[in-house]
């Protein structure tokens, strides 16, 4: 049974519309429906006594006089359909852009929160990254890797590897930040060392390709900086399982859509093989990373090939 929505006034004013509408239809229709009855021959009319045929003309007389009004109030029934309908509409129309509006500030309100690291996370960060470096370099030359010394005063080759990379990583960081916000796509914001905020839950991001609109697809950075080309492929496995994990707690967490990009850099002062593929194992990386991350090795002095390199991999012609 049609019934009107009276919970809402913009509703029932549309409902009602739409009630008088289908009123100026069915009242014509039922009333012209069924007039046979007045009809009959004339021979018949003829026959009939002077009073009944008189009852008869004038029943018919009063029932034709009675179709301009019928069709009178059909229009009218029709007309106040449409005012209705226009004016409940337009008043729906308005009140349902405000309630989208309302319903996008909740969405960016929920959003998750993307905050800048503080300097000491920034040189946790680094620090972890350089000390996993020198321990990856001794075990591509298949050593045991040596303790770091517990005070600067001593001298030990660990250490001044470690300060090595630290500085390297500081410095390559430092190139990527000045190169990329310049040169992403417009539909991206460039963020770098920043970790997203929901609740309890963190996550640290050495870089984060931020889509604009909520329906795209973000792309997190992550940075590997090493000494020497035969330890890429190692670092390359570790990073890529890494990368991935953070993908999935990265889309659980934001409820967003992303793609992960390793980014392995050597060092500008590495020691030279020019035995290692750099394009063989990074083509490996990528098929290791299906299609929810790209993998890019590039030297230290190539990192001005970054924005194109992006724009390949993630921008709209690689799509």
């Amino acid at each position: 049974m049609f019934r009107t929505d009276t919970g809402n006034f913009n509703r029932f004013l549309t409902s009602l519309g739409l009630l008088l509408l289908v009123g100026a239809l069915l009242v014509p229709y039922f009333y012209f429906h069924d007039t046979e009855t007045l009809r009959i021959p004339k021979a018949e009319l003829k026959g009939l006594t002077p009073v009944s045929r008189e009852a008869l003309e004038t029943r018919q007389r009063r029932q034709a006089g009675l179709e301009d009004w019928v069709l009178g109030f059909a229009v009218v029934l029709a007309g106040g359909g449409f005012g209705f309908l226009w004016f409940g509409g337009r008043r729906l129309r308005t009140a349902q852009g405000k309630e989208d509006a309302a319903v996008d500030r909740k969405a960016k309100r929920d959003d998750v929160e993307i905050e800048q690291m503080s300097q000491a996370e920034v040189e946790e960060k680094r620090e972890v990254q350089a000390r996993e470096s020198v321990e990856q370099e001794a075990v591509s030359k298949q050593v045991e890797p040596p303790p770091f010394a517990a005070a600067p005063a001593q001298k030990n080759p660990a250490d001044q590897r470690y300060r090595e990379n630290r500085e390297a990583i500081q410095r390559i960081e430092g190139r990527i930040k000045d190169s990329l916000p310049q040169a992403i796509p417009e539909q991206y914001e460039f963020l770098n060392d920043v970790k997203t905020v929901r609740g309890s839950q963190q996550l640290r991001l050495d870089g984060l390709f931020r889509a604009h609109s909520r329906e795209g697809t973000d792309v997190l950075l992550e940075l590997k900086v090493t000494r020497r080309a035969t330890s890429v492929g190692m670092v390359g496995r570790s990073a890529s399982d890494q990368l991935l994990a953070l993908i999935l707690r990265y889309q659980q967490v934001t409820i967003r859509k992303c793609l992960g990009w390793l980014v392995l850099v050597i060092q500008e002062d590495a020691e030279a093989h020019p035995s290692v593929d750099l394009a063989a194992l990074e083509k490996r990386l990528n098929e290791a990373l299906l299609d929810m991350a790209k993998a890019s090795i590039l030297r230290e002095h190539e990192l001005d090939r970054l924005p194109i390199l992006f724009d390949e991999l993630f921008g709209p012609q690689a799509k």
